[in-house]
């Protein structure tokens, strides 16, 4: 395996990093220019999203889920968390690389 690749057990270790994350970025605001999937709700299009390239059946669908999900907490999310996104740093620690998609919407996201 190489070294630098993160086992399934290393993925759930860094779980508590992105909850305190998530506690200590609740209060800032929306990147400029980017919409929330609860703002998406009732707009179409902001940052990298354009509902309206999309068939009116599938952007319905997403915003019934967006609104079943409503009550979720919102926070500074990365938005792509998987493991390409993730090295070993030298001294051990992991750090989370990427951060082009990042705004605040759901933790849940």
């Amino acid at each position: 395996m190489d070294g630098n690749l993160l086992s399934a057990d290393e993925l759930l270790k860094i779980r508590p990093q992105i909850v305190a994350f998530h506690a200590a970025t609740k209060g800032i605001p929306q990147r400029p220019g980017f919409l929330s999937s609860q703002d998406l709700i009732e707009l179409d299009h902001g940052g990298d999203v354009d509902l309206r390239t999309m068939p009116a059946k599938v952007v319905a669908r997403c915003r019934g889920l967006w609104s079943a999900v409503s009550e979720q907490t919102e926070a500074v999310i990365h938005g792509d968390i998987n493991p390409g996104n993730l090295i070993r740093c030298s001294d051990g620690s992991i750090a989370l690389i990427d951060w082009d998609e990042c705004r605040r919407d759901l933790v849940l996201f």
